[in-house]
């Protein structure tokens, strides 16, 4: 698996420079765009949670149990955001890269992660995912359940955690992802904007100090001239880099 894995690491760079590709789905909205990664396969509306539900991409051809990215939006008060152009262009991303993307409808509660692995780990047959290889991506204002998640050892199987331009830290401990670090944390990426609100970089920043104290596995990837859900909002060779490393990162981390 480690060899197919990398073999589809080096097959994404030369993919993605393809000028021709036009995405006839929402998944158009974020910027690193693969040739054909919208014919991934989409289970869509899955309830995990009572209203609460998710969708499941898979590479169209690909058999057997697929590693899978749990990706979680930032709040909001609208009804869908998983169908958003963001999580639909991240779902197929994964699946273009070889793996399951599962994107998530949540209502801001760490909970809503740990029944959402749950979910995924009691179906994993009829998912097509692999249970035991998993990885949590949280974005804007979920990037704080997220890593509470895959940092306060309450949930099994996870294997990485990916932290796009959110808060790490917070007064209160129980909610404060740089409050739960520690040496043996798991691989975890953090995207900053440089551009963002300055508080919320602040919170990056003390975060990495304190991985970095700690000796964590922690990396840190900053787009000096990026806003904040650069992803979607700031083409350029920069964005693509960093989205680029972190679906090399995931399946890093999610190979056998």
């Amino acid at each position: 698996m480690r060899a197919v894995l990398v073999a589809l690491a080096l097959a994404v760079v030369p993919a993605a420079l393809a000028g021709d590709y036009r995405n006839p789905t929402a998944g158009r909205d974020v910027v690193l765009q693969i040739p054909g990664m919208h014919l991934a396969k989409v289970q869509r509306n899955l309830v995990y949670k009572p209203y609460l539900r998710l969708d499941v991409y898979r590479p169209r051809s690909a058999g057997g149990r697929l590693p899978a990215v749990l990706f979680f939006h930032g709040r909001t008060g609208a009804d869908s955001p998983k169908d958003w152009g963001q999580y639909v262009g991240w779902g197929q991303l994964a699946a273009a890269s070889g793996l399951a993307g599962v994107t998530v409808n949540h209502m801001d509660d760490p909970a809503d992660v740990g029944a959402a692995v749950r979910y995924v780990r009691r179906n994993a047959a009829r998912l097509g995912i692999d249970g035991s290889r998993l990885c949590v991506a949280g974005y804007s204002a979920g990037v704080g359940i997220a890593m509470l998640a895959a940092l306060n050892g309450t949930t099994p199987a996870l294997r990485c955690a990916v932290a796009y331009y959110g808060p790490l830290a917070s007064e209160l401990p129980q909610v404060s992802p740089l409050a739960n670090l520690r040496a043996d944390s798991v691989p975890t990426l953090v995207a900053k904007a440089g551009r963002d609100d300055a508080r919320l970089n602040r919170s990056i920043d003390a975060f990495v100090a304190e991985a970095r104290r700690l000796r964590a596995p922690v990396e840190l990837l900053v787009h000096p001239t990026g806003r904040h859900a650069f992803d979607v909002n700031g083409p350029g060779a920069r964005t693509v880099a960093i989205m680029r490393r972190t679906l090399v990162f995931f399946r890093e981390h999610l190979a056998d």
